[in-house]
């Protein structure tokens, strides 16, 4: 509790700090306020400095363009309700005015302007009107706004001649090259595509999806990859790569915390991460594959699919994460145990995450970094790890065919992939993470722990510090993000600042405490298998009595502490708390006799606090001597405060029933 203490008040201070130290940059020119605008996708704050340099040069038609293609963006900004409409300037009656002027550049410009607005607006039958009346039919943007309406009406012949024309004038030769592309793919037009494709640094301002998927099926695997690679840096900014990086580190550092019987070494860990990321890349060639064998065009419709987000993310990507793991237990002898199955498949997974973070980060803000950072890079261990915990069943569990584990984990980690993503994609996103998110933390956590049970080198001395483990985790997820908060407060000011980062700390901050809580409590018990299920609420805390209920408990393990005792029967007599665990003080028909001490009392507590004694057999729970002085009333009592012997199964006994 002291380390969540210490966070909460370092967040308090954070955001205080942010508020009432940081200011709101001050632009020293409009171009650079513009500038900031594009950097913090706040296109409202723009609107201004556009029409500042419309006063000192209004004959500049590229300022009016740039001026009516910003007011239109800044409508998303009234339907994320960051602004409100009555902020968004209505430049009609000017455009009017001017329409009417005396100079001819200047009526221009003017019909230049309702003719824009017309098309922003989607009325395509009246842009024509006022582009007719512009004199000057050389000014740049007019041809490229003619060609997107004929597209629009389906006129494609015009529409690439209007494309054509605007890059001959050397207007807006981006988006016309970048609209001609788009054209050719939908024509199929493979000859007229491929000579914009191949013309010199066309990754530049030709459209990613379809040139992508262009270059992969003409073979130009070289363009094919340097266009992802430039994808993926370009205008990318520190802030995103470092905090990828250190995201994917205090991952590496828990799972190394946890493997507490082998430690794996850091060359082994870095090579399971870059061959995680380098797989990452193999994600996009078998997706143009599959595209091309299907016959099945790039659409954006693709995320609201299903079936998509099952087979063509869930499946595409777990097949991508398993593979690094796959070669590595082939190829190579470090992953030796049960938790090594775990911690490398999680270390490709957090490689693949890593790139993946990179390209969400560089165009997102504190909000996308904490919740990618936390929730997305969580699961996509969580997820592969079930492939993983598959293979660890059929090798040491021998309860399924090593093929058959894989293919059928495989499949229930690609469904619960793609469900988790298309839920997300569709706006579900509380829902999401209840009902995947959280339970899929419990279920890794299970996963953790029984392969820690199955180790060939337990050692009963070494054992996970629940307390060091959570601070650990506690301290170091909110430390970046609160880092990345403060740095973004520095550079955008506490407005911009405040209003990214206000929904991910609703989601992340139970989530922070779920991961902080259940994965850095692990029970060590030889060979117990533990269920894959949910803690639920207790039958002891619906009302569930047991005061005064007569048990046995019998050793769980061969070469137990207690096998020299056989089975000790006792009645139970009080009830405790240890650790915020039900405990309970057992009272013994027969006392034990230790070296020369009579031991008439010990503390029983079941490893899941879900499982009601006497009423679930064979419970799993700690056996634990009293401490002579031990005072079994205090409020903070802790599994150190006893001595722990072993484990043991417990049953209900006959009240008949005498030690032995």
């Amino acid at each position: 509790m002291k380390s969540f203490s210490i966070m909460l008040v370092a967040t308090i201070i954070a955001v205080l700090l942010v508020m009432n130290v940081f200011k709101d940059p001050t632009a020293q020119s409009p171009q650079q306020q513009i500038d900031f605008s594009k950097i913090v996708y706040r296109p409202h704050l723009a609107n201004e400095a556009i029409q500042t340099l419309i006063k000192k040069d209004s004959q500049d038609i590229l300022l009016h363009y740039q001026l009516l293609s910003n007011i239109h963006e800044t409508w998303d900004e009234v339907h994320r309700r960051i602004i409100k409409s009555d902020n968004i300037p209505d430049p009609a009656p000017e455009y009017q005015r001017m329409a009417s002027s005396s100079s001819s550049h200047m009526r221009d410009i003017g019909n230049f302007g309702l003719g824009v607005e017309q098309f922003f607006q989607s009325d395509f039958d009246n842009v024509q009107p006022y582009f007719n009346n512009i004199k000057d039919t050389t000014l740049p943007e007019i041809n490229f706004i003619l060609g997107e309406v004929a597209w629009k009406k389906g006129e494609r012949n015009e529409s690439e001649k209007r494309y054509k024309k605007e890059i001959s004038l050397k207007g807006d030769t981006a988006k016309a090259y970048n609209a001609l592309a788009w054209m050719y793919y939908y024509d199929e037009d493979n000859i007229k595509l491929s000579a914009l494709a191949f013309k010199p640094r066309s990754y530049e301002y030709l459209p990613y999806d379809p040139t992508r998927e262009f270059y992969f099926k003409k073979g130009a695997f070289i363009s094919y990859y340097t266009l992802i690679i430039y994808n993926m840096f370009h205008n990318g900014n520190i802030l995103a790569l470092i905090s990828a990086f250190l995201i994917a580190l205090v991952w590496i550092l828990y799972l190394r915390r946890v493997d507490i019987f082998e430690n794996e070494k850091w060359s082994n860990i870095l090579l399971a991460l870059v061959l995680g990321a380098l797989f990452s890349f193999a994600t996009d060639p078998i997706e143009d594959l599959v595209r091309t064998l299907t016959h099945t065009p790039f659409i954006n419709e693709y995320y609201n699919n299903f079936l998509y987000c099952v087979v063509g993310i869930g499946l595409l990507e777990e097949v991508a994460k398993i593979i690094p793991f796959l070669l590595l237990l082939r190829f190579t002898n470090i992953i030796k145990e049960p938790i090594d199955y775990i911690i490398y498949a999680s270390v490709c997974a957090l490689g693949f995450s890593l790139v993946e973070n990179v390209l969400y980060f560089k165009t997102g803000s504190i909000d996308t970094i904490v919740l990618r950072g936390l929730i997305s890079t969580t699961m996509h261990m969580f997820m592969t790890s079930i492939i993983a915990y598959g293979l660890i069943l059929s090798k040491y569990r021998k309860t399924i065919n090593k093929y058959a584990a894989f293919f059928f984990y495989l499949l229930n980690a690609a469904v619960i992939h793609g469900v988790f993503d298309f839920s997300l994609f569709n706006g579900a996103g509380v829902i999401t993470i209840a009902m995947f998110g959280i339970p899929g933390v419990f279920i890794w956590g299970i996963f953790i722990n029984n392969a820690l049970n199955q180790s060939t080198s337990i050692d009963s001395d070494r054992e996970i510090n629940p307390d060091k483990l959570m601070s650990f985790l506690i301290y170091s997820f909110p430390g970046i993000f609160l880092a990345a908060f403060l740095i973004e407060g520095y550079w955008f000011g506490p407005t911009i600042t405040l209003q990214n980062v206000t929904g991910s700390a609703m989601l992340c901050i139970p989530f922070l405490s779920i991961v902080s809580v259940r994965l850095t409590n692990y029970d060590i018990i030889p060979t117990y298998w533990s269920p894959l299920q949910l803690k639920g609420i207790t039958l002891l805390k619906a009302g569930y009595d047991i005061m005064g209920l007569h048990l046995k408990t019998e050793p769980f393990r061969a070469d137990s502490p207690l096998d020299g005792f056989g089975t000790i029967t006792g009645i139970i007599v009080k009830d405790l708390i240890i650790e915020d665990i039900h405990a309970h003080v057992l009272q013994l028909d027969k006392p034990l006799h230790v070296a020369s001490e009579e031991i008439k009392e010990i503390v029983i507590g079941p490893k899941e606090d879900d499982e009601p004694l006497g009423l679930t057999p064979d419970v799993i729970c700690y056996f634990m001597m009293i401490p002579e002085g031990l005072n079994l009333d205090r409020k903070d009592l802790e599994k150190k405060d006893f001595e722990f012997i072993d484990w043991v199964n417990v049953n209900k006994a006959d009240k008949n029933s005498p030690a032995t």
